[in-house]
């Protein structure tokens, strides 16, 4: 059961054995934890706000962040597996916009 906790997976060595290994990507959330428990990082340059997830996660952030658009000051957002990139209103209102996502997403 510790194993399980841990996220270990079960794979064949280079001798063909069967061992326990850590996954080289995050451990999946479990339903009771909070969205903040999915993102990794959320970054911005001049014209454009990129926020990265675990893997899997970008599209159920992505419309969290669609629904608040008006809010946040936002165009839209486009989502991959791992990462969405986020068109702000305007890009003379960047950094506002930055932290008003930082605010709704690690609240």
């Amino acid at each position: 059961r510790l194993l399980r906790k841990l996220g270990a997976v079960k794979s064949k060595n280079e001798r063909g054995q069967i061992v326990y290994r850590l996954p080289h990507e995050p451990a999946p959330p479990t339903i009771s934890s909070q969205l903040s428990s999915l993102l990794i990082d959320v970054v911005a340059n001049e014209t454009t706000i990129i926020v990265n997830t675990s893997p899997g996660s970008a599209q159920l952030i992505a419309r969290v962040l669609d629904y608040h658009k008006k809010d946040l000051h936002i165009l839209g957002c486009i989502a991959g597996d791992d990462a969405i990139f986020i068109a702000p209103r305007s890009v003379a209102e960047i950094a506002d916009v930055l932290v008003a996502i930082r605010k709704l997403l690690f609240a």
